[in-house]
């Protein structure tokens, strides 16, 4: 079913990033180590897909990291890998779930929303 199938899991509905949106990953849960987000490729309330320079594992635990253009509030979310994957290019990409779901104003600051 591949993409089609993911979709129908989806906990709540995605959306880009806006330009400027800053983001950081970091296996574990205390924050160290060296960041691994190379760019959020789509964001939602209760996760995202990120783009990465080193693979991560389904099931790892890492801290996220995420700053809004113009430099509004850092929003910091501990996450579980659902799913990752690398291709023979060297991009790796994962899909992270949030312990905690994105306030609607993070969500606001953080995505470009559809207007209405």
């Amino acid at each position: 079913m591949g993409e089609q199938g993911s979709a129908e899991r989806r906990l709540s509905p995605r959306f880009p990033p806006r330009d400027g949106t800053r983001v950081g990953c970091r296996r574990g849960t205390i924050g160290l180590g060296r960041d691994l987000a190379l760019s959020v490729v789509e964001l939602s309330e209760t996760g995202l897909r990120l783009l990465l320079n080193e693979p991560l594992e389904h099931g790892q635990m890492v801290e996220v990291t995420l700053s809004p253009p113009g430099g509004g509030p850092e929003v910091r979310r501990l996450g579980l890998v659902m799913w990752a994957r690398g291709d023979r290019d060297g991009e790796c990409q994962a899909g992270v779930q949030f312990s905690e779901r994105l306030s609607p104003e993070a969500l606001r600051d953080l995505c470009q929303l559809p207007e209405g």
